[in-house]
């Protein structure tokens, strides 16, 4: 799996650094190149799929990616379900109020309706 570390690496000495290679120093786990610019050495791939997760949902759900973030795998599992959790607390309370809305104007277009209706009868009455 060399994902993201195309091209960052010249006789075995990390040029410049992607995601993947800065997640690897993060985890004490730095990544190891040959001289030909092979990777021997990554993290799992169960800690680079985690640390992805947290970082799109991070960025999808608007809380941002800022400085002060999940560090451990832990942490990144404990924060995607909790950002997930906001997420449907968040379209559950909008879904709600939409409907109130809506009621809303559902009982003001039945009182218009029986309005219509009575003065419809009466001038049905009329002639």
């Amino acid at each position: 799996m060399i994902l993201g570390v195309t091209g960052s690496c010249q006789d075995g000495i990390v040029q410049n650094t992607s995601w993947i290679v800065q997640l690897a120093e993060d985890l004490g786990e730095p990544m190891v190149f040959r001289n030909d610019c092979i990777v021997t050495q990554i993290p799992s791939s169960s800690k680079c799929y985690v640390a992805s997760l947290y970082f799109v949902m991070t960025s999808l759900t608007s809380v941002g990616f800022g400085n002060i973030s999940a560090n451990t795998k832990t942490e990144q599992i404990f924060c995607v379900f909790v950002l997930l959790f906001g997420a449907l607390v968040y379209a559950t309370i909008f879904g709600n109020i939409t409907t109130i809305i809506q009621q809303l104007h559902t009982d003001t277009n039945r009182y218009h309706d029986a309005i219509n209706s009575v003065s419809e009868f009466r001038y049905l009455l009329k002639n």
